[in-house]
């Protein structure tokens, strides 16, 4: 009977859906992992273990304007005014109409000044 609990159905599942999609499920299921693990470290101002974190997550998903944008926070909070301007011009170039990534480029220029 233990091998047929919905817990150990649904894992065979997800199992072959992430079979099925060539991995594409595995990378979404860890980037999300590192995403919440860089938001949790923010969140306890550990700037430099969110900075990993989010590094990772752009492992697997190199486009995602959210992760410079945070990403670039974190080297905001490091007073470290280089990392930050690269990752929000990264960001404003991947989604130009979005204010928030403008607002990491200030920030990151008012380190440097």
């Amino acid at each position: 009977m233990p091998f047929t609990s919905s817990l150990f159905l649904s894992s065979l599942t997800v199992r072959n859906t992430e079979l099925s999609n060539r991995g594409h499920l595995k990378v979404k299921v860890w980037g999300s992992f590192f995403k919440e693990n860089g938001a949790k470290a923010f969140q306890e101002m550990n700037y430099f273990l969110a900075a990993f974190w989010y590094s990772q997550a752009l492992e697997a998903a190199p486009t995602d304007a959210t992760l410079l944008s945070n990403r670039s926070a974190c080297y905001a909070r490091m007073q470290r005014g280089s990392e930050a301007l690269r990752d929000a011009t990264e960001c404003i170039s991947l989604r130009p109409d979005w204010p928030k990534a403008y607002y990491r480029a200030g920030a990151a220029l008012n380190i440097l000044k």
